[in-house]
């Protein structure tokens, strides 16, 4: 439903959708997803890259579901790349949260030809390929223009190589109950600006400036003046009342 509402929010009407799935619940994801757009008269054209008999209970379920609805599964990866067309809108269904090592060299093949087209990519939970625990990136992990995960932000989409590859990020529900939310492990929290806010002390409108904070910068060398002066300008727009800048003479005409 999510991908449903961003192409009607960026006045998508793609003649096709294709998907690309896995053996795991997150394949199972994007043949539900796919039903939403075949029940809005939107053909879906599905590349397997597991025979049946390797999908799990779930994906199984949902893929015969996509196929009872009119979907269309292709198993072979020579009818499926003749499909593509530039700029379709690709639904990643293939690896899900459980990646940890690098991708084998058959799905690296693969997921390379793919980012080699001009194609909207929108991957379900998480990019295929990439790590959501540490933000490693495999080679030739898929970069999507969008990336629904579901439940909670993993932790790894802020870390190393992840936001390369998330596109437009944005986390949906899916069912799970707040006990369970709340009672996740936490490793790290995430500042955002209304958290900032908060930690900031509240103005004095009648202060001078010394009561407002002094900094010492001591920054610059020869003929590198500029993080002296970008580091001096941040602390005096981040409200200190009054900052000195200590610098070597030599830059002295510079500053």
């Amino acid at each position: 439903l999510s991908i449903t509402e961003f192409l009607r929010r960026n006045r998508l009407k793609p003649k096709v959708i294709y998907l690309i799935c896995g053996k795991g619940n997150n394949a199972g994801d994007a043949y539900i997803a796919a039903t939403h757009f075949l029940a809005k008269s939107i053909p879906v054209v599905a590349y397997s890259l597991f025979p049946e008999k390797d999908l799990s209970s779930l994906t199984k379920k949902y893929q015969q579901n996509f196929l009872e609805e009119g979907g269309e599964v292709e198993d072979r990866l020579e009818a499926f790349e003749a499909c593509l067309k530039e700029k379709s809108i690709l639904i990643d269904g293939v690896l899900g949260t459980g990646i940890k090592g690098r991708l084998d060299s058959s799905l690296s093949s693969f997921f390379s030809r793919i980012n080699s087209l001009n194609l909207r990519v929108m991957a379900v939970d998480v990019p295929s390929g990439l790590n959501a625990d540490t933000g490693e990136a495999s080679e030739n992990t898929l970069r999507a223009s969008l990336t629904i995960t579901l439940g909670v932000a993993k932790k790894g989409f802020f870390l190393r190589e992840a936001k390369a590859f998330l596109g437009q990020l944005e986390v949906r529900g899916f069912g799970l109950s707040s006990q369970i939310l709340e009672g996740g492990k936490q490793d790290f929290n995430l500042i955002n600006l209304s958290h900032a806010k908060q930690l900031l002390p509240e103005i004095n409108e009648l202060r001078h400036k010394y009561q407002a904070g002094l900094v010492l910068n001591f920054s610059g060398s020869k003929s590198m003046g500029g993080a002296a002066l970008l580091s001096s300008f941040a602390a005096l727009r981040g409200g200190a009342g009054i900052v000195k800048l200590y610098f070597p003479l030599e830059i002295a005409a510079e500053l």
